[in-house]
């Protein structure tokens, strides 16, 4: 994790690169991946705890990019790409806008879709253009 200070677009930006990392499940299965992503902190950074309460936190929102890739535990490679930045909003438990493109080996893309905004448990799953609603848990 590395704070980049500030951006171009005067934000503040974190790296968050991720290499060589093994999940070992409890039947001795494991995945293997790796991430680059880099979050832009785009609204809230001037309100806080202390000074504002609860509000200083709900207030602030991140901006996602980057990619990642790996080895299931099928032993399948897949990627990852952040194709329109996510949308965190830190008061809120599901991304709420932008999408990416899910590449399994051997199948075909999917690209998911976090909606325009609205903070709710939908996305929406494109496969070879057909649309699946699906509920974040």
């Amino acid at each position: 994790l590395t704070n980049n200070g500030y951006n171009s677009n005067n934000n503040l930006s974190y790296s968050v690169n991720v290499s060589n990392a093994v999940l070992t499940f409890t039947d001795n299965s494991s995945m293997t991946w790796q991430s680059s992503r880099t979050s832009e902190w785009i609204e809230g950074d001037s309100t806080d705890l202390f000074n504002d309460g609860v509000a200083g936190i709900c207030d602030d929102v991140y901006s996602i990019t980057g990619s990642g890739s790996g080895v299931n535990r099928n032993g399948l490679s897949y990627s990852v790409v952040i194709t329109s930045p996510l949308r965190k909003e830190v008061c809120c438990r599901w991304l709420v806008s932008g999408s990416l493109d899910i590449s399994p080996q051997g199948l075909s893309t999917r690209l998911v879709d976090y909606g325009t905004g609205a903070c709710d448990r939908f996305a929406t799953v494109t496969i070879n253009g057909n649309a699946y609603n699906v509920s974040m848990w």
